[in-house]
């Protein structure tokens, strides 16, 4: 058995996010990243529909690497929710105000962000598939 509560440690030692640290709802929107990453991680070779949300717990042991990836998947959600509410930030302001009132380009910025993420999680699932060969 492996506790959510070890994808959730591994996922915060990746970002810097008061807000979502502080929140009391932070189980509840960490578990929302964690099943949208059991989606995306569909080549695992353990089942990770194999869990009890009740208990929050997967119901089999996952090994570091399988944690690491699902933990990535979980920061690029977690960026993606900041993507979105920029790029609606960015059109109720109009481009021009938008420009003006935008610290160093903070949604170019998100935006690298989730590349690089996404880069590493591949870069993770290449390392995975090629474990098991």
């Amino acid at each position: 058995m492996t506790p959510f509560s070890d994808v959730y440690h591994a996922f915060l030692s990746k970002i810097t996010d008061r807000d979502l640290v502080n929140n009391e709802f932070k189980d509840e929107i960490m578990e929302d990243f964690l099943r949208s990453a059991i989606a995306r991680f569909h080549h695992c070779e353990k089942d990770l529909s194999n869990a009890d949300f009740i208990l929050k717990q997967f119901n089999t042991e996952l090994d570091m690497l399988e944690i690491e990836i699902l933990a990535r998947y979980m920061v690029i959600e977690w960026t993606d929710g900041y993507i979105q509410s920029e790029e609606f930030m960015k059109q109720k302001l109009g481009n021009r105000d938008y420009t003006n009132h935008s610290p160093a380009n903070h949604l170019e910025k998100l935006m690298d962000l989730k590349a690089y993420n996404t880069g590493e999680a591949s870069a993770l699932i290449q390392e995975y598939y090629y474990r098991k060969m």
